[in-house]
């Protein structure tokens, strides 16, 4: 099957089924015993598309992660009210006080800002490199834990060589963040070209 007939069924899930996935809005999820609930919590630890409470996500956010994931070609998939939340909490989660990370120059300007005010006052040194870069061990101190890069660049389009780039990184077991949202998972595939994540601002060229 070729990839512009799978786009038709990406997060549609098993048929027969409604065209398009119903609009579900939920907070609280009832239960009908204190069994039934502690059924749900186990079963969410083994799959993230169990409907457990809202803020983790209804039948309608788990068909558009299941769609972006199928697309991206990922293990996984969440969704955040914006692309630079998404960011941030993706540096969060592989930076702590006294790591260092290191900036595609090219990357939208809100991952700088993000960077600026609020990774380095809480003790993560930033420093920003050249988009053309194959090589990054120059750039790479004792403490560089996560290379951030945006292939097309935001606003001014500049395609990184990101397999030479990721293979370089790897081996200095450095983690690899791909901002995708000009590649959109359609065109461009970071995870298959070597990053270990990668981000989508779904407002953009996805949407």
């Amino acid at each position: 099957m070729r990839r512009e007939t799978k786009l038709l069924h990406y997060g549609r899930g098993d048929l027969p089924a409604s065209a398009n996935p119903p609009v579900v809005r939920a907070s609280t999820i009832l239960h009908d015993s204190v069994e039934s609930y502690s059924n749900t919590l186990a079963a969410r630890e083994l799959d993230d598309s169990v409907m457990s409470y809202g803020r983790r996500g209804t039948t309608t956010a788990h068909a558009l992660m299941q769609a972006i994931n199928d697309m991206e070609g990922g293990d996984g998939c969440w969704l955040f009210p914006s692309g630079v939340a998404a960011i941030a909490t993706t540096l969060q989660a592989f930076l702590r006080k006294g790591d260092h990370v290191l900036i595609a120059e090219t990357s939208f300007h809100a991952t700088h800002t993000a960077c600026e005010q609020f990774l380095k006052p809480n003790g993560v040194e930033v420093d920003a490199f050249p988009w053309d870069t194959t090589d990054v061990s120059p750039w790479i101190k004792p403490n560089t834990k996560v290379i951030f890069v945006e292939s097309p660049g935001s606003e001014t389009m500049e395609v990184m060589d990101l397999p030479a780039l990721c293979k370089s990184a790897h081996e200095n077991d450095v983690v690899v963040i791909a901002d995708n949202t000009y590649g959109s998972g359609w065109l461009y595939h970071p995870l298959q070209l070597g990053c270990d994540v990668s981000i989508i601002a779904g407002t953009k060229y996805l949407s």
